[in-house]
């Protein structure tokens, strides 16, 4: 869907693809992708480790956003 995203739209943001129970300052991440349950935050089938590196490496770059935070209703 990234994929997909980047050839069709003019910015990417990604929200809960942050794969860690704290952010960089240490605040709870409640938003995940997959379930909460998870030990490590590891599964068969992803290494949440080198997924965040790439994202972080595209948003490093300007391609996509990253958000972490809560979604919150902006005023109209």
């Amino acid at each position: 869907m990234l994929a997909l995203g980047e050839s069709l739209c003019k910015s990417v943001s990604l929200f809960g693809f942050y794969p860690y129970e704290t952010d960089g300052l240490g605040n709870k991440v409640f938003t995940h992708y997959y379930q909460p349950d998870l030990e490590n935050f590891h599964t068969w089938a992803h290494d949440f480790d080198a997924e965040y590196r790439m994202l972080t490496s595209m948003r490093d770059k300007g391609i996509l956003e990253m958000v972490t935070s809560p979604c919150v209703e902006r005023e109209k």
